[in-house]
């Protein structure tokens, strides 16, 4: 269950649901997507309007399926299905902690923490995305249960690529028009482009409110909107470089669907990051300046290629479902032939 079923969150909750297809999938959601087109589900319901009323909704729909386990995305989610002491097993996925966000003010970090804090009694199992978000995982419960899951890329893998030769060198962003995403960063790095004539064109995919919308085309950044995942790898395709702009992540699936497109990748020096060997920056002068070089240095464009296809070496598809069968299997669930497990 997920109350942002779109975005990044949605792509990995149908990864699960096709990797896994000996369980039987339900969704409890909230979203701009619609899950009954995308997943492999075996019922699709949509939250109410009302989010008190969604602390009920879950529990009684877990009740009607009898449901073995609840799989909660994101930190609403977390909330509404650990809030109280549950009846069957919550795995919980936060696709990274609110109070990791170094923007917020230290006091609304604080309160974040101590709520995730008193949920993490009712959870069976965190899974974490890195060994950063394990680290946080286990300073809110040093006796909690945690286990790593890669994530992987959402589209094909290419086997090969040859070096866009568009006159107009392409840099594209995915994600969702959010604070979290850092659109700002993104704006910034467009504007200093054009200030020193740089060729670059900037390419957001992913949507959000009007306002932020219009901020982005004002710098003049073209705004795609969610692309479904045959257009995602059409246009990472002619992509020159994939800039990931956010300011805190879990570990996002459009840097690896960039690196399963065979795209140089560029991203913040963030801690998710840390185990990589991506090409890392730290604010908008410092991604120009590096854009600038892969630009004009054929050799240091290569170097901007190599983190991705190393991260493919781990967060692949084989390695994704062995972890996903074993947390499964560890919170007891895998009782007969036919599983049954809802996601919220």
């Amino acid at each position: 269950m997920t109350q942002c079923y779109d975005g990044g969150v949605s792509r990995a909750m149908d990864n699960i649901s096709k990797l896994l297809p000996e369980i039987q999938h339900f969704v409890l959601y909230s979203g701009s997507e619609n899950p009954a087109e995308s997943g492999q589900y075996s019922g699709v319901r949509k939250f109410s309007a009302n989010p008190l009323k969604r602390f009920l909704e879950v529990r009684a729909y877990a009740r009607e399926l009898e449901v073995e386990v609840i799989h909660a995305h994101s930190s609403w989610a977390g909330l509404y299905s650990r809030a109280f002491r549950p009846s069957v097993p919550v795995i919980y996925e936060p696709h990274c902690y609110v109070f990791d966000d170094p923007q917020r003010h230290p006091l609304l970090r604080s309160v974040y923490r101590r709520i995730e804090s008193f949920l993490s009694r009712h959870t069976t199992i965190t899974v974490a995305l890195t060994e950063h978000e394990r680290g946080l995982a286990y300073g809110l419960d040093k006796n909690a249960k945690v286990r790593i899951l890669p994530n992987i890329p959402t589209i094909p893998t290419v086997a090969y690529r040859e070096d866009t030769t568009q006159a107009v060198p392409e840099i594209v962003m995915i994600g969702r028009l959010a604070p979290q995403k850092d659109p700002g960063f993104y704006q910034d790095l467009a504007r200093l482009s054009s200030a020193r004539g740089l060729p670059f064109k900037f390419v957001w995919i992913g949507s959000g409110t009007e306002s932020d919308t219009d901020a982005l085309q004002a710098a003049g950044i073209e705004v795609t909107g969610w692309l479904a995942p045959e257009e995602i790898s059409q246009r990472l395709s002619r992509a020159w470089m994939y800039v990931h702009s956010a300011h805190y992540e879990g570990f996002p699936l459009s840097v690896l669907d960039a690196a399963a497109a065979k795209v140089p990748i560029i991203v913040r020096d963030l801690p998710c990051f840390e185990e990589t060997q991506l090409t890392k920056v730290e604010d908008p002068e410092e991604a120009i300046a590096t854009l600038a070089q892969a630009y004009f240095d054929p050799d240091f464009f290569a170097s901007t290629k190599v983190g991705g296809q190393l991260l493919l070496q781990t967060m692949n598809t084989e390695t994704h479902t062995d972890v996903l069968t074993s947390v499964y299997r560890d919170a007891r669930i895998a009782t007969d032939d036919t599983l049954v497990g809802t996601h919220s």
